[in-house]
């Protein structure tokens, strides 16, 4: 057992999907909520994420790394955490998860690392993946076609991409057609979507549109399964349902 956990340690990891970390610190109630992600709603103010499986995890894993015991108290957690800088914090974490390259979606939100803020910190190599719904938003700002706009702005993004990831799951689920729309029903599609803003894409047709087209880069596809966020129906984010598409 000795020889193998030798081994086991020495072997390096791929995390697969990532996002951006925090590089500004956070305060303590943006802290709590972003280990509450799932919640749609902010934490009550009794309320304290570190009361919570990932908050206990936190606390077992991440406190021996910034100079506490295993479980430390959450105000003592928090306070310790505060009076490291928030880049430092970054790289002990990111370099004691042994991790040699990060695939990270873009897509997802402002306020945190980059693809090259994050390779600056020296903890691995970094690659994109590419959120399909976030391209789709882009060519919907784009004047003209939008077929022609969401292939320019996907070819862009994932030239130098590892790959590309949807959160169909989210908007509506895997439950339903998922063939290739033809020209006419995304041209249809998209200028009702426009007129209603071009916000959030949860027309089914221009979903299945960007799939396709993503399949056509001939490189991985990913797709979120399962529970997510509270607005995710979990029957109908089962990955049995994409079997006729992954055929």
């Amino acid at each position: 057992m000795t020889a193998l956990r030798e081994h086991v340690e020495t072997v390096r990891l791929v995390d697969h999907h990532v996002h951006g970390c925090w590089l500004e610190r956070p305060d303590r109630p943006r802290f709590e909520n972003a280990l509450n992600e799932a919640n749609t709603e902010p934490l009550a103010d009794f309320d304290s994420a570190f009361d919570t499986q990932l908050g206990f995890a936190v606390r077992a894993h991440c406190a021996p790394h910034i100079g506490l015991d295993r479980h430390a108290a959450a105000d003592a957690y928090w306070a310790q955490r505060s009076s490291i800088p928030e880049r430092e914090l970054a790289q002990g974490f990111l370099f004691a998860a042994q991790v040699s390259d990060w695939v990270v979606d873009t897509g997802f939100a402002g306020g945190v690392a980059d693809l090259d803020q994050l390779a600056g910190l020296g903890v691995g190599r970094v690659h994109e993946v590419v959120r399909l719904e976030t391209v789709a938003e882009e060519a919907a700002a784009t004047p003209g076609d939008y077929a022609a706009a969401f292939d320019a702005a996907l070819w862009e993004h994932s030239r130098t991409a590892a790959g590309t990831k949807s959160v169909l799951a989210y908007r509506g689920g895997f439950v339903g057609d998922l063939s290739d729309p033809s020209p006419a029903e995304v041209a249809d599609a998209a200028a009702r979507w426009r007129e209603a803003g071009g916000t959030r894409l949860t027309d089914r047709v221009l979903l299945r549109f960007g799939l396709h087209r993503a399949l056509r880069l001939g490189k991985p596809l990913q797709f979120h399964v399962g529970f997510g966020d509270r607005d995710c129906d979990l029957h109908a984010a089962n990955p049995v349902h994409l079997l006729d598409f992954l055929r």
